[in-house]
């Protein structure tokens, strides 16, 4: 993808707010996750949320797919909005969380 606003970034998503920091950029505008929360720690799967939030900006969206409703819980006590979709085009059918600060 050649957006120069787009940018791939490898490492833990725990650390999002120091990388945006050696990016010099203070926040994210979006976040897309696709991480597999399910098999996490409780600890890992709270920390990278928490990170998230903090790192987008007041207007940011964080968007995640996963495949259970595991999630969705730890998502309501991180962010202020948290809205679900369904894509069933998706093979296995995905829910896709909306989620805001």
């Amino acid at each position: 993808m050649r957006d120069p606003r787009f940018r791939v970034v490898y490492g833990s998503a725990a650390r999002v707010r120091g990388i945006l920091a050696e990016r010099n950029l203070a926040s994210a505008d979006h976040i897309i996750s696709g991480l597999p929360y399910r098999n996490m720690t409780d600890s890992l799967r709270r920390e990278i949320l928490d990170e998230s939030r903090l790192a987008l900006s007041a207007e940011g969206s964080m968007l995640l797919f996963q495949y259970t409703r595991t999630l969705q819980p730890y998502l309501e006590s991180s962010f202020g909005s948290v809205k679900l979709n369904f894509q069933f085009f998706n093979i296995l059918p995905a829910l896709i969380f909306h989620c805001t600060p």
